[in-house]
This record gives structure tokens, sequence and C-alpha cells, in this order.
């Protein structure tokens, strides 16, 4: 048995605002598994973000959270819970180092409400509201939990103070995406390899039958944990870990990919 698994935007779905996928990607899923592959997402998403289109898909599971969480078949198989006690002493000390945060559950979203600015969880709320999710739950919230976290960074030692705090138990790993600075914050032990292994455990699948599929430097946990790699054209830092290049997104790169690996 073989093993496909994708990263979401830039891989599967545009970045670019449009949300565009390709006809060509959509048939190469349904032809990989056709062929007797399994597909999976693999994703720093928590379940509930990931986005309707790519649920219509037909992958056969979802990698999510940094692997923090894992369903197939529509059932979950692997969930990563932490304590709700130690979640609001996390989210008292966020607070307390003024700092502005996203919590992020398999089954919902959390904000500080205190603490939301328009430049970040503004935004964000109102993006998550447009699409239907529930904005409105605080960390006061009876339900308030999480399996990871987003920090957006400043410059005061507030950050390092944060850092030094959640490094016993968590790894925070720091991003910028159209120009703002954040650190995603996963519990230790979990990345989007470890996913990978726990799936290629449960499946039997051998090192040479697992693909990974990506376009940014978040993608190397996965890319690397896997023989055949794949990076999407457009990112050259990545090109060195990977041992294909295909075209763009638009230019029909997964069915590309797969065809160079004789896959479909």
């Amino acid at each position: 048995m073989k093993a496909v698994f994708f990263d979401i935007d830039g891989t599967i779905i545009s970045d670019d605002g449009k949300k565009y996928i390709p006809q060509s990607t959509k048939d190469t899923i349904n032809m990989l598994r056709q062929n007797g592959c399994m597909t999976f997402i693999n994703t720093g998403r928590v379940y509930c973000n990931v986005n309707p289109e790519i649920k219509k898909l037909g992958f056969n599971g979802y990698l999510c959270g940094c692997g923090t969480n894992i369903i197939v078949d529509g059932k979950e198989l692997f969930h990563n819970s932490l304590d709700k006690d130690f979640c609001l002493e996390v989210a008292h000390m966020i607070r307390q180092c003024n700092l502005e945060p996203l919590y992020e559950h398999r089954d919902g979203i959390f904000f500080d409400n205190t603490m939301c600015t328009e430049n970040h969880a503004l935004r964000l709320k109102a993006l998550f509201d447009k699409e239907g999710k529930d904005v409105n739950r605080g960390i006061e919230h009876p339900d308030f939990i999480f399996d990871k976290f987003l920090i957006w960074k400043d410059d005061t030692p507030n950050t390092q103070k944060l850092i030094d705090f959640l490094e016993p138990n968590f790894e925070c790993i720091h991003r910028e995406e159209n120009g703002e600075a954040f650190m995603e914050v996963v519990p230790k032990g979990f990345t989007k390899s470890t996913a990978i292994d726990m799936v290629a455990k449960m499946f039997n699948i051998n090192d040479d039958d697992l693909y990974a599929i990506g376009d940014g430097e978040n993608d190397l946990p996965m890319l690397k944990a896997v023989k055949n790699s794949i990076a999407m054209k457009g990112n050259s830092v990545i090109y060195p870990y990977v041992s294909y290049i295909t075209d763009t997104l638009y230019n029909d790169g997964i069915q590309k990919a797969m065809q160079h690996f004789k896959l479909i």
C-alpha cells in the first residue's frame, strides 16, 4: 500500500485569496484512490479549520493540528487532549504577557477577547465568522481548551518571557506570513512528521511507499520524513530537502508529480 500526504495552502488550494483548486488536482486525488493509494491531508490547521472544499475531495484522512489529531475514514484514531486547567494556566500567562493569541481545538476556536486587535485577531474573527464558525467563545467560556495556538509576536521582553514559560511543554515555531510575525505553538513531540509516522505504523506502510508534497518551510518536517518528497515550484528554500520539484499549483503541479512517481 502507498500513501500520499498533502499540505493545503499553496499545494491543494491556492493561497492568493482565490481558494482555487485545479480540476487536475481533483481528478488526481480520485485517480490515486482508484489506484489503491491512501491520500491524506497533513496540516497545521485543526480539523474545524480545514476548508469545506478540501473535505469534498475525498481524502482518506486528515492529519491535523501538527500531528495532534488523526482522522481516517471519518473515525478519530488519535487526539492529544490537553488538561483544561493547564490550558487556562497558559492562557492567563499569555494575557499577563500582554500578547495576542488564537487558540485552536479540533472542535472550534477561542480568542482572548481582552487582547484582540484590528490587525490580528479581529481580522481573523471576521474571516471565520464569514465562514460560519463560532467566534464568540473566549477563554472564560466553560468549553475553553486548545490543542495548539498562535501568538502574534512583538518586540518587547514579553515574548521571550512567554517562550521561557512555554519551553518545557511546547515547541514554539517562529513563522512569518504576509508580513506578520507570529509563533505557532504545539505540544512537544508533535509535528507533521510524527503524524506520518503514526499513520505508517497504523497501516503498516513501508518507508518506500510514503510520499509527501508541500510548498513552504513549515512543510519541512513532513518532507524530511519520507523518501519520496515533493516541492511545489516557487519556494527555492525547500528545494534542497526534496527528491522532486513539480510545477506550480496553477500549472497542474499535483498531477505532474503523481505522474512522475507513476502513481497515476
